[in-house]
């Protein structure tokens, strides 16, 4: 009786049917389009941040300074390489400065890395790079500012700035160092308020071993896989070492894309 019922009115049951089968079509559609730009976003703030594990010192999230740090960085990223979700692994130190030249002084937030062990698919900002040149080596003299920093500095390529931060065991250090590049993102919080070190040269300053840093951070093909990856390196490395998802790391991206 149902059936027979459905085609009394052919008209409107193929009207029904069609305005069922675009909604979902809708649905589906936009959903896709939603999630491929949430795991955009993922990748690019991956590519900013720690990756999309970060294994650093388990203080670190909580109380950010250049005393919690990872030893032995080689060997967690040695061990991090032979999970099967992790395709690339970087040693990183991040952490605040004070920059100045002669008429000013800002403060910042560096990230120094190897150019030899990393590009444009772990640290975007190489991509960014706008006037200058990269380091050539993890031990090169100079730094690179963002652009806007580098204009409220009036440091161009060439110029010297002194920067000042603390190091592991809170003494204020200093360094000098000539502009070697300048990126531009065209986000105005990025390009006022970073740089970019050769991270061996930061370490003799900071006083670290050789291994020694603040942060591995680890890339996934698939982003779905942090959170799985993460508990088996948690397991691995024990209470020594923090793996952390990217969610964890960078809360408010999360928070935005649950809310969304």
């Amino acid at each position: 009786m149902a059936w027979r019922n459905l085609w009394r009115h052919r008209r409107r049951t193929l009207l029904t049917l069609s305005s069922i089968a675009f909604g979902v079509m809708l649905a589906v559609l936009f959903t896709g389009m939603g999630d491929s730009n949430w795991s955009a976003m993922i990748q690019l703030a991956a590519r900013l941040g720690g990756g999309h594990v970060a294994l650093q010192h388990p203080e670190y999230l909580e109380t950010p300074t250049l005393s919690r740090t990872v030893q032995d960085a080689d060997r967690l990223r040695t061990e991090a390489l032979r999970d099967p979700d992790v395709t690339r692994a970087v040693i990183r130190i991040t952490g605040n400065m004070m920059i100045a030249t002669a008429s000013q002084n800002y403060g910042a937030l560096f990230i120094a890395f190897d150019p030899e062990a990393e590009d444009e698919s772990t640290l975007s900002l190489i991509e960014a790079l706008s006037e200058g040149e990269m380091f050539p080596s993890s031990r090169d003299g100079g730094i690179i500012l963002g652009k806007r920093l580098a204009e409220n500095l009036d440091a161009g390529i060439g110029r010297k700035v002194v920067y000042t931060l603390t190091d592991k065991n809170g003494e204020i250090v200093q360094e000098a160092a000539r502009v070697s590049g300048i990126v531009s993102t065209g986000a105005p919080s990025v390009d006022a308020g970073l740089c970019l070190l050769p991270i061996d040269s930061l370490r003799d300053l900071l006083g670290y071993q050789s291994d020694e840093a603040i942060q591995v951070g680890l890339f996934l093909d698939d982003h779905r896989r942090t959170d799985a990856v993460a508990g088996r390196l948690g397991d691995l490395f024990g209470s020594q070492v923090s793996a952390l998802p990217w969610h964890q790391i960078q809360p408010e991206l999360s928070g935005f894309i649950t809310m969304k």
